[in-house]
């Protein structure tokens, strides 16, 4: 969890560019990702890309048609 945020992350690094979808976990372990950021300098881009994630996750919570599922499996 992002500190002072009820979102999570994943973090990886693809080019040299520090990628960090932020989303949260709904009901069966399902992570969803609500904003794709990046980092610079220790930094998010967009700078308010963790209140852009929190406003996205309630507004899934409280309308689940707002979500659209994509079944991505890990190999």
């Amino acid at each position: 969890m992002l500190h002072g945020y009820d979102i999570g992350e994943i973090r990886f690094n693809a080019d040299g560019v520090e990628y960090r979808p932020l989303g949260f976990f709904s009901p069966g372990m399902i992570f969803t990702i609500v904003i794709c950021a990046t980092e610079k300098g220790g930094k998010f881009i967009p700078k308010n890309a963790p209140e852009i994630a929190e406003q996205r996750k309630k507004e899934i919570e409280s309308d689940v048609s707002r979500c659209c599922l994509w079944s991505l499996p890990l190999e």
